[in-house]
């Protein structure tokens, strides 16, 4: 084709150098030593470590984090027990411990309106709404949540009249 005149000298080089490299793409990879096999084995053993060193680091920040809210959670809605004088007592893990309550917060308390969550070494009061988002976060910490209940009573009850004292708490 060049001596006819079809193609020019440059592009006869270019097709050449085209078909030269699409043979060269045709061959084999030369295989690798044993130490080189051994190298890319450790490399993989080394990348899936650092892998897993890097999720448990994660893991540790996002508990950490979580912990961090619900410390923030309980400190910016505790309710303020400043002159409590009645012990209201409850099971946590099979003990009986107690928590200092006014009258007030002790009725809200029964009625499931506050809730007892752990905080440290301490129990704090906080509202239902905000029991329910440190639960989400980190269960187990709401150590009482008690559920509200609407007395239907019986209407036969020949007792209905009769409240039970204050004095009678456990």
């Amino acid at each position: 084709m060049l001596g006819a005149g079809l193609i020019s000298k440059e592009r006869a080089n270019k097709v050449k150098k085209q078909k030269h490299a699409t043979r060269q793409k045709g061959k084999k990879k030369p295989e690798l030593s044993e130490s080189q096999k051994l190298a890319l084995q450790a490399a993989a053993r080394d990348a899936e470590r650092a892998r897993e060193l890097n999720k448990q680091r994660v893991e540790a920040f996002n508990k950490k984090d979580l912990a961090g809210q619900v410390r923030q959670l309980i400190h910016e809605n505790k309710v303020d027990r400043r002159g409590a004088e009645i012990a209201y007592k409850f099971t946590q893990d099979s003990r009986i411990r107690q928590v200092m309550v006014t009258d007030a917060q002790q009725d809200k308390v029964v009625s499931g309106q506050l809730c007892v969550v752990a905080a440290k070494e301490r129990f704090e009061l906080v509202p239902k709404k905000i029991a329910e988002q440190i639960e989400k976060r980190i269960p187990g910490t709401v150590v009482l949540q008690n559920e509200s209940t609407k007395e239907t009573g019986d209407p036969d009850d020949p007792y209905a009249d009769f409240k039970v004292p204050d004095d009678l708490i456990w």
